[in-house]
């Protein structure tokens, strides 16, 4: 069973076969092992520290995310040593500078959620007020922005809209309307200049009874004595004497603006086809056309907007206001606090608190340094020569090179004598084949020869008897001439 220090040396990128016969190099690598481990434990925190705080996440699931991530930058750092294996002297150093610059990397990479982590606090409050400033940015910008000023627009029109339906129909006038106006106009201004008459002796009543003659927003009028006193009194019949006019006049508006309405109802009147006309456009424009006669009733409207209203300036006024509420919203400048607020909030403290500048960057080299560790000390140690371990592992792989070899040329005769034995093989087989067909041909021959005696025997035979009848009865024409078979019909190959 693997001991705890072998694993540690194989992560210090020893091979076990090797190591057994450099024993005396064991520790060494051992350490170096141990380097390599805690090299992936600051990396499994740091993940850790940023899975949970920079993206919110449970701790369970930042544990996880952490661990993977720091098998991730153990096998790195494990593979970064292995690969420097056998290199020593001052060649070593060129083999690890691109390794250097791998850790040095990495070890920015990790080291950003742990100096996050350690400037928490500082870091939550100075995100907090980069979040309010953009609100703040943000709700001028809104509310001084395309969308404010066509709410501003779509409102107006709302309002001009109202008007017409309450009646207010622009172009509409009469002989009696025209006079309401012009004394509607004429008390409304007698009412505005009698209220500022008020005040103005309601302030000039308050100074003189405070004495405050000396007093810039007070009239030089008013004396410097305070108290009731004959000139008080005077300023109370002035101010009661401009109230009374006030109500007056206010009397006489009420009465004008009551005159104007009868006045414009009764230009309402006489003009109903046109105010029904401009009325039915003003509700168009506010609600949009009107629905068809058999359509059903529908409450599919968006939220915040009558069905009956679904398509015109008011629908579009609550759409706007929606978007500008969601623009000012808080919660979306309150939960921007991932992991590039936190950065801008760290390079924000740095430039504003030399100190605090100092210490991030103080903080960050130190996880940088324990990053490059692994191979520092590689290089390092690279340094003093060719060691023990490297002499065996040369040596080992020497063997297994001379093995190898002697392997191949092994196996290279053993095909070599297949091959050749294969040659003869296919070499005496076709030898034997021509053979047997020598024999197969002659006796073919052989028994054609014999067939052929037997059938020139039978020839013969036939023609000696036909010639024997032929004598005895002369005068016929011999039988052989008649017979399909003739002297020389010699037998074919199928009748053999």
């Amino acid at each position: 069973m693997p001991k705890f220090s072998d694993a540690l040396a194989v992560l210090g990128g020893a091979d076990l076969r090797v190591l057994e016969r450099a024993r005396s190099e064991k520790n060494g690598l051992v350490g170096l092992g141990l380097v390599v481990v805690s090299t992936a434990l600051v990396a499994a925190v740091s993940m850790t520290f940023a899975i949970a705080n920079a993206m919110s996440q449970p701790l369970p699931v930042a544990i996880v995310f952490g661990v993977v991530w720091g098998g991730i930058i153990l096998a790195l750092d494990r593979l970064l040593i292995k690969s420097m294996q056998g290199i020593y002297g001052a060649k070593a150093l060129l083999y690890a500078i691109p390794r250097l610059i791998m850790a040095i990397v990495i070890g920015v990479v990790v080291s950003i959620p742990l100096t996050l982590q350690i400037f928490d606090r500082e870091i939550v409050n100075q995100v907090h007020l980069d979040n309010v400033a953009a609100a703040a940015a943000n709700t001028d910008e809104v509310e001084h922005g395309p969308v404010a000023q066509r709410l501003k627009t779509v409102e107006e029109e709302i309002s001009a809209n109202e008007r017409v339906l309450r009646g207010e129909v622009e172009g509409l006038t009469s002989p009696e309307l025209e006079t309401a106006q012009r004394e509607f106009d004429e008390a409304q201004a007698a009412s505005e200049t009698a209220d500022a008459t008020k005040t103005e002796a309601y302030r000039l009543m308050v100074c003189e009874k405070e004495g405050a003659g000396s007093n810039a927003d007070c009239s030089s009028l008013v004396s410097h004595t305070a108290g009731e006193g004959p000139l008080y009194a005077a300023r109370v019949r002035e101010y009661q004497d401009a109230l009374s006019k006030a109500d007056t006049a206010a009397a006489r508006l009420a009465e004008a603006r009551i005159d104007l309405e009868t006045a414009r109802a009764n230009a309402v009147t006489s003009n109903s086809e046109k105010v029904e006309e401009a009325q039915e456009e003003a509700q168009t424009l506010l609600c949009g056309p009107p629905a068809p006669a058999d359509a059903e009733p529908s409450a599919d409207a968006p939220a915040g907007i009558d069905p009956e209203c679904a398509a015109g300036l008011r629908a579009e006024a609550v759409q706007l206001r929606q978007q500008l509420a969601n623009a000012q919203d808080p919660k979306t400048f309150d939960e921007n606090t991932g992991m590039l607020a936190r950065l801008k909030a760290l390079d924000e403290l740095a430039a504003n608190n030399p100190l605090s500048g100092t210490a991030h960057i103080a903080i960050a080299l130190l996880f940088i340094i324990i990053e490059i560790m692994p191979v520092t000390v590689k290089t390092l140690l690279a340094f003093r020569g060719e060691s023990q371990y490297d002499r065996i592992a040369r040596r080992l792989q020497e063997d297994e090179l001379n093995e190898l070899e002697t392997d191949v040329d092994t196996d290279q005769v053993q095909r070599d004598r297949e091959m050749r034995k294969r040659e003869e093989v296919r070499e005496d087989m076709l030898q034997r084949e021509i053979a047997l067909g020598k024999t197969a041909n002659a006796h073919v021959a052989e028994q054609m020869e014999s067939i052929l005696a037997a059938a020139l025997e039978k020839w013969s035979e036939d023609v000696q008897e036909s010639l024997e009848r032929n004598r005895a009865t002369s005068g016929v024409e011999p039988e052989f001439a008649s017979r399909s078979h003739r002297p020389y019909d010699l037998p074919r190959e199928d009748d053999l």
